[in-house]
């Protein structure tokens, strides 16, 4: 909108006339003088703290199994993005130089002291490895905060887990612990653990109790090195049939025997869990749920294949020589991804060393 210069001057000095005329106490109480906000004041950023983790320590092997703690626990540190982390290599060199060692049942305020003093750091981690009962390993952790002089723990737990493969689910809780994240509930709960006793089995002839010269729903035998070996026999105990592994020692250290079912459809997501009844005498046995993925022809295909794009192991371990063990895990089919599978086929595999194995009662179930 325009202003003409001709009206703006005389409208001015009006205004100021009339505002000359009111007193001042009554202009001031109807024209409320603003006030300047008050600028915010931000709380200052708690400094993130200045850890050192030492490797821990595993006597019946010469520290090897603990310095893979220690390193796998300082990648999960570091990723969190809550910490600084003292270098693996600077620590390793201040514990050479002052010939220190980080002992799990060492006075934390000497290990806090040392973290201190020596690197600068505001916290220390620690721990040691050991065997636990049968094949299993025992993981114990402690951290504690310079400040507190070590007579506080930050972290003080132990916790089992099944081998070295396994050992992130341990350095996983520590991480937890450490910043005080509370547990995740767990996805398996009391509803699916019903569905588990009650709920339909996937597994088409779970018992291989049908069929004629093979178990239905089953891979029918051949002569390929891939089933040598693969017998359809009666239970051990005179109880229905079940799957007869016969590793020579070529074949058990060469390609081992495998034997697979149909193919189960799966879903992206959904929580299953299996179960097998193994019995060896010897021989290395693993299970595979090997999932597929139908993908379409390529450029030069005339159609498309079943490819495995995923796989959930089982690794059949801690049973007594010539005895049945149940094994059971859980699995949950990788989702948000271009290669989710459609369908999985179990696989009973066995390998090194030479002998006999039997398998029964294979069980897959939906639990979420």
């Amino acid at each position: 909108m325009l202003c003409d210069r001709r009206f703006a001057r005389p409208f001015a000095a009006s205004l100021l006339a009339v505002a000359l005329a009111v007193p001042a106490a009554s202009f001031a109480a109807e024209l409320e003088i603003p006030t300047r906000p008050r600028p915010e004041t931000k709380k200052p950023a708690a400094a993130k703290p200045v850890i050192v983790v030492f490797d821990f320590v595993s006597e019946y092997d010469g520290d090897r199994v603990g310095k893979f703690v220690g390193k796998n626990l300082w990648a999960k540190l570091d990723r969190s993005g809550k910490c600084q982390l003292i270098e693996r290599d600077d620590v390793n060199t201040a514990v050479a130089e002052a010939k220190f060692v980080a002992a799990f049942d060492a006075k934390p305020a000497d290990i806090v002291k040392f973290a201190a003093e020596k690197l600068d750091a505001t916290h220390a981690i620690w721990g040691k490895v050991e065997h636990a009962d049968g094949e299993g390993l025992r993981v114990s952790a402690r951290a504690a905060a310079v400040a507190d002089k070590g007579e506080k723990l930050i972290v003080d737990m132990s916790m089992e887990i099944k081998n070295q493969y396994v050992v992130q689910l341990a350095t996983k809780e520590v991480v937890r612990q450490f910043f005080a994240v509370e547990k995740p509930k767990p996805d398996v709960g009391p509803e699916e653990e019903e569905r588990w006793l009650k709920g339909p089995n996937l597994v088409k002839n779970p018992s291989f109790e049908q069929g004629t010269d093979h178990p239905e729903s089953w891979e029918p035998f051949d002569k390929s090195y891939h089933h040598k070996g693969v017998s359809w026999v009666a239970s051990p105990e005179g109880k229905g049939k079940c799957i007869k592994f016969d590793l020579t020692p070529a074949v058990a250290g060469g390609p081992g025997i495998g034997y697979y079912g149909d193919p189960i459809s799966i879903k992206d997501g959904t929580i299953y869990r299996f179960s097998v009844r193994v019995r060896s005498d010897g021989p290395t046995v693993k299970i595979f749920l090997k999932h597929y993925k139908y993908l379409p022809p390529g450029p030069n295909e005339k159609e498309g294949q079943w490819r495995e794009t995923r796989r959930a192991p089982l690794n059949c371990k801690g049973g007594k020589r010539g005895e049945w063990k149940t094994y059971v895990r859980d699995f949950r089919p990788h989702r948000d991804d271009e290669h989710d599978p459609a369908v999985t086929r179990v696989e009973l595999y066995a390998y090194h060393p030479a002998g006999t194995v039997y398998f029964d009662d294979v069980v897959m179930k939906k639990l979420k």
